[in-house]
C-alpha cells in the first residue's frame, strides 16, 4: 500500500462514516435534492420568475435568476423535511440500524464513484503531464480498480438501457409478425 491509496481510501473511508451517520434515507436525499432540486427549478423558473415580476416589481433579468434559486431552496427545505420524516418513521419502527448500513454503503459508493469520476480526469492530464511516477500507479492497490469502476458503472447502465430497448424492438418485431 502507497501513499496513492492512502489519498484514494481516506476519501471513500469519509464516505462510509458519514453514511453510516446519516443513514441511507439522508444519502439519498441529498443526490435527489440535486436532481430533483434543478430539474423542478427549471420548471418553476417561468412561474415564479412572472410572479417576481409582476408582485415585487423585480426586473426580468433579476427575477429569472432569483425564481430559480428560490425555487431550489425550497425544493431542497421540502426534500429534506420530507427526509427527516422518513428517517424518524424508519427508527420508530426499529429500522434504523438497517438505515444506517445501507447509508455506509450508498456514501462509501457515493465518495467511490466522485473519485473515480476525478482519477480519470487527473488520469488524462496525467497522461499528457506525467505528475505521478507510472510505478506509483502501478503499486497501488486501489488506482486501477477505482479508476475503472466509473467507466464500468457507466457501460453497465448504457447496455442495460441498449439492451431493454434491443429487447422492446425484438418485441415488436415478433408481435408485427403475429398480426400478420
Amino acid at each position: 500500500m502507497n501513499t496513492m491509496d492512502l489519498v484514494i481510501l481516506v476519501p471513500v473511508l469519509f464516505g462510509i462514516i458519514q453514511g453510516l451517520f446519516k443513514g441511507l434515507v439522508k444519502e439519498l436525499t441529498s443526490f435527489a435534492v440535486i436532481i430533483i432540486g434543478i430539474y423542478g427549478a427549471k420548471l418553476l423558473n417561468s412561474p415564479v420568475a412572472n410572479m417576481l415580476e409582476n408582485v415585487a416589481s423585480f426586473s426580468p433579468q433579476m427575477a429569472r435568476p432569483l425564481a430559480f434559486l428560490f425555487s431550489f431552496i425550497l425544493l431542497a427545505i421540502a426534500l429534506f423535511l420530507l427526509a427527516q420524516l422518513f428517517d424518524k418513521t424508519l427508527s420508530i419502527i426499529q429500522l434504523g440500524g438497517l438505515n444506517k448500513f445501507l447509508g455506509a454503503i450508498v456514501g462509501g459508493l457515493k465518495y467511490l464513484l466522485i473519485l473515480s469520476i476525478l482519477l480519470n480526469v487527473f488520469d488524462a492530464i496525467d497522461e499528457r503531464f506525467h505528475l505521478i511516477n507510472k510505478t506509483t500507479k502501478e503499486e497501488s492497490l486501489t488506482y486501477s480498480v477505482v479508476l475503472k469502476a466509473g467507466p464500468e458503472l457507466w457501460k453497465e447502465v448504457k447496455d442495460k438501457k441498449l439492451d431493454n430497448k434491443g429487447n422492446n424492438n425484438q418485441q415488436n418485431k415478433i408481435e408485427n409478425r403475429q398480426s400478420k
